[in-house]
């Protein structure tokens, strides 16, 4: 925890004005955040926010940028749809808070996921639609509005022999050589999908960093993973997660997925499909694992007992049977 009197000059000092702490409590932050739920009187009567930076380097999962996905959350503020929780001030020195943090608005509602597991499955076609609506309004960003730290690829083909390449890379640093990482690789090259632009992509989309606000609506969380590349990223990496995270909300409804999608979008058939989200689950993979290697490794030479980690990668077999899985479907239709 943060000392509240830190906390209250941090708020008094970004808000611009006299600010009463009234509560800080801590918060579930996922896999790799340590977030908390602060509530202060900012002038206008108890306003609520959430207070988030990275877990300590021997309780981290993953590897990433807090800078970078702040000036993410910055830009994404200032667009004239909503897409992401508003973005209010940070520390990223940790000088004034002790750690590296920012504030952001406390949005009220629950996680997608919680909102399918407690809702009846007649309702989980328009938990499906509202998903793929703020996919598009992701992928609408204009990304000259973003930040300069996400590099833009000279073009598709370009950015996906990177990705493809990534695969083989992190195949030669992983903590164990593993051949089918490299099978996966060599079948992804030769059944290229049609290219689309690229827009802005989440990285990590997927029920469990989405809120369902008490209007209905969904934002998107935990955007660590922000980058340039394909949108439909984002589309297949939704069922990666629920291949080991039910329920399947978008798996079981490919087909209306990618029509709401398509209609919001304006994107073809042919290049939109359950064919091409299959590809892109799949690609997304090495993005993901390489921001593990550092834990990973730290777990195997004996500096980190996180059972978080140990968990993920564990997990790792779920990772080869989605991945053969997927590939023998793709073939069946190819």
């Amino acid at each position: 925890m943060i000392d509240t009197a830190a906390l209250n000059e941090f708020l008094t000092k970004g808000f611009g004005r006299d600010v009463r702490l009234l509560s800080h409590e801590p918060m579930f932050g996922g896999w790799n955040s340590a977030m908390s739920k602060v509530v202060a009187d900012v002038g206008e009567g108890p306003t609520s926010m959430v207070l988030r930076g990275d877990l300590s380097a021997p309780d981290r999962l993953v590897t990433t940028d807090l800078s970078i996905e702040w000036a993410v959350l910055c830009a994404l503020t200032g667009q004239p749809v909503a897409v992401a929780p508003i973005a209010y001030f940070a520390d990223l020195s940790g000088e004034q808070l002790g750690q590296p943090a920012m504030l952001t608005e406390f949005v009220d509602g629950a996680s997608l996921q919680l909102a399918a597991l407690t809702s009846l499955p007649e309702t989980h076609g328009a938990l499906a639609d509202g998903l793929a609506g703020l996919a598009a309004r992701i992928h609408s960003v204009d990304v000259a509005s973003l930040p300069t730290s996400l590099e833009v690829p000279s073009d598709w083909d370009t950015y996906i022999d990177g990705r493809l390449a990534q695969w083989r890379e992190l195949e030669a640093a992983w903590i164990e050589r593993d051949p089918a990482m490299r099978y996966v690789a060599a079948w992804l090259a030769d059944h290229r999908p049609l290219p689309l632009p690229l827009t802005l992509v989440h990285g990590d989309f997927h029920m469990s960093n989405t809120i369902v606000t008490l209007d209905g609506d969904q934002l998107a969380v935990d955007w660590e993973f922000a980058h340039i590349g394909d949108p439909r990223e984002d589309l297949g990496w939704s069922m990666i997660y629920e291949s080991v995270s039910p329920p399947p909300l978008v798996t079981e409804r490919q087909g209306r997925f990618c029509e709401t999608y398509r209609q919001l979008t304006g994107f073809g058939e042919e290049h939109v499909n359950p064919a091409a989200l299959d590809w892109f689950s799949l690609i997304n993979l090495p993005y993901v694992m390489e921001s593990m290697l550092p834990a990973s490794q730290a777990a195997i030479n004996g500096a980190s007992t996180s059972a978080t980690l140990a968990m993920g990668l564990v997990m790792g077999a779920a990772r080869h049977e989605h991945c053969m899985d997927v590939i023998s479907s793709l073939e069946s239709v190819l």
